[in-house]
C-alpha cells in the first residue's frame, strides 16, 4: 500500500509504503512526484504510473527505486487514468475548459493509441476494453477512441469501470446496475436489505470482477453526512453493507475517498485523505472478503492525499 504524503497542506514530494503484512513501512522521496490528482499513482503490471504535478506522467518500478522514465509531458497541464489493459495509462491533456487529446501509451513508453480529442472534449471518467466511459447529464456515455463513435450509452452515471463491465446507479438510486460493453447485457442487483433509497459514490472492481465494492450515501446527501459501504457480489447477484465500513463526511466537503483492492483480490482497503475526518490510525480500513467487519489499518500516516494498493 501506497499513500502519498502532506505536510502543512504542502505536497512533500514523497510516497509513504506499507507491508502490511510484515508490518514495515519507508519514505521514499520522488522528486518528480507532486500535485493531487485522483490518480496520482497507479499499479500498472509490474510498474508504476505516477503523475508529476501537472505537466509530465512517469513510470517506474514497482519498488519505487529506478530511473522514471517520462511517458509524456505538455504544457500547461497533463494528466493520467488507468486503462482497461493491465500494462497501459491514459495520458489525458486539457485544452483550454475542455479536454484537448486522449492518448494510450503503454508504461514503457509505447503509443498504442494516438492522440485524438475525446468525445465533446470532455472529461473521461474510467476505460474498459472498448473505449472511455465519460459521465453526462442524463447518466453515461461508452466512446471508442479508434473510431470515434459511441458505442453505448445508459441512464445511469458510472461509479466504476474495468473490463468490459460498467457499473452505474440512478440518482437516488435503487440498485446497481452493471453493464457488458461487449454484448450489451445488463443487470440490476438490489441493494443491501433496508438500505432503501440511496446515492452512489465512487468504487472499483476487485481484480478479477468477481465484486465491486461502492461509496453509499445517503438521499440529499450532504459532505458532511455518513458515509458507508457496499460489498456487491457479482456471481451471487447480492449486496450487502461492509460492517464497520463508516467513515464521517468532510465538513468542508474537500475530503478525498479512495477504495482499492489488494492484487489477490481478497481485501479491499478504503482511504480517506486530504481533509477526511477518518481517526482510525491513519485513515485507512481493511475489510477482508469472509470477516465479520472492516478494520483500521495501522499504517501511521496520520496525513496523506491519495491512497492505492498493489
Amino acid at each position: 500500500m501506497a499513500g502519498h504524503s502532506a505536510s502543512g497542506g504542502r505536497l512533500t514530494g514523497s510516497v509513504e509504503v506499507f507491508d502490511l503484512a510484515g508490518g514495515d513501512s519507508r519514505t521514499v522521496e520522488v522528486p518528480e512526484l507532486g500535485g493531487d490528482s485522483t490518480h496520482w499513482i497507479v499499479p500498472r503490471g509490474d510498474r508504476l504510473v505516477y503523475w508529476a504535478g501537472g505537466d509530465a506522467v512517469y513510470s517506474t518500478d514497482r519498488e519505487l527505486e529506478g530511473p522514471p522514465l517520462k511517458l509524456g509531458q505538455a504544457s500547461p497541464w497533463l494528466t493520467l487514468m488507468p486503462s482497461a489493459h493491465p500494462d497501459r495509462v491514459w495520458l489525458i491533456e486539457p485544452e483550454g475548459d475542455s479536454i484537448g487529446s486522449v492518448q494510450e501509451i503503454t508504461t514503457e513508453g509505447r503509443v498504442t493509441v494516438p492522440a485524438v480529442r475525446p468525445w465533446q472534449g470532455r472529461w473521461p471518467e474510467a476505460a474498459v476494453n472498448q473505449g472511455l466511459v465519460f459521465p453526462t447529464e442524463n447518466g453515461t456515455t461508452v466512446w471508442s477512441p479508434t473510431s470515434g463513435e459511441t458505442i453505448l450509452e445508459l441512464p445511469q452515471s458510472p461509479v466504476a469501470a474495468q473490463g468490459d463491465l460498467v457499473a452505474g446507479c440512478a440518482y437516488p438510486a435503487d440498485g446497481f446496475r452493471i453493464t457488458d460493453v461487449a454484448s450489451g447485457d445488463e443487470r440490476t442487483i438490489a441493494p443491501p436489505p433496508g438500505l432503501g433509497r440511496f446515492e452512489c459514490g465512487p468504487g472499483a472492481f476487485s481484480p478479477d470482477g468477481s465484486h465491486l465494492a461502492v461509496t453509499i450515501l445517503p438521499p440529499g446527501f450532504e459532505p458532511e453526512g455518513e458515509w458507508t459501504f457496499a460489498l456487491v457480489d457479482l456471481d451471487g447477484g447480492t449486496a450487502r453493507e461492509i460492517p464497520g465500513a463508516t467513515i464521517g463526511g468532510v465538513p468542508d466537503g474537500h475530503g478525498y475517498v479512495d477504495i482499492a483492492w489488494a492484487p489477490s483480490g481478497d481485501a479491499v482497503y478504503i482511504g480517506q485523505g486530504n481533509g477526511g475526518s477518518l481517526d482510525l490510525a491513519g485513515g485507512v480500513l481493511e475489510y477482508r472478503l469472509g470477516d465479520e467487519e472492516a478494520v483500521p489499518v495501522p499504517v501511521g500516516a496520520t496525513d496523506f492525499l491519495r491512497m492505492t494498493a498493489g
